[in-house]
């Protein structure tokens, strides 16, 4: 299991990105779904355990957890911040799937056809509509 800090974490499309401790290592992307339980906020200069795999896009951290929160210490993290390595939004957005509404609707549809074939269109509709919203909601989709 690896340390580091989370040096970038976007709230509203629910990722972020973990400065791994000793230095030269690439910073690893993750996703909200693979933060352990316990933890209520996040900020940069958190401090997380985590495992890293290889994703599609670079490394991806699974099984983080919470080590320390930000102690109170904002001015000299955001001081490590200002020198630590920063990523584009749109380098962040190549890291993982963000759809768009109409794309995130053919999959859900695809994966429920796929799955479920019983399911009528109006149930396949409400479910999908839900999926949308949801996503929505925490800004997985662009428009």
């Amino acid at each position: 299991m690896l340390t580091g800090r989370i040096v970038r974490f976007e709230e509203e499309r629910g990722f972020g990105f973990i400065a791994q401790d000793g230095g030269s290592q690439e910073d690893v992307f993750f996703h909200i779904d693979s933060l352990g339980r316990g933890w209520s906020s996040l900020a940069i200069g958190t401090r997380v355990t985590f495992d890293v795999m290889e994703g599609q896009r670079g490394l991806k951290a699974y099984n983080v957890n919470v080590v320390e929160v930000n102690g109170g210490n904002e001015a000299k993290l955001a001081a490590e911040a200002a020198v630590a390595p920063t990523v584009k939004s749109t380098e962040a957005e190549e890291m993982c799937d963000v759809l768009t509404e109409d794309e995130l609707r053919s999959e859900v549809t695809e994966q429920l056809l796929q799955r479920l074939p019983g399911l009528t269109a109006e149930q396949i509709q409400l479910v999908r509509e839900d999926f949308v919203a949801l996503a929505a909601k925490h800004g997985w989709i662009v428009e």
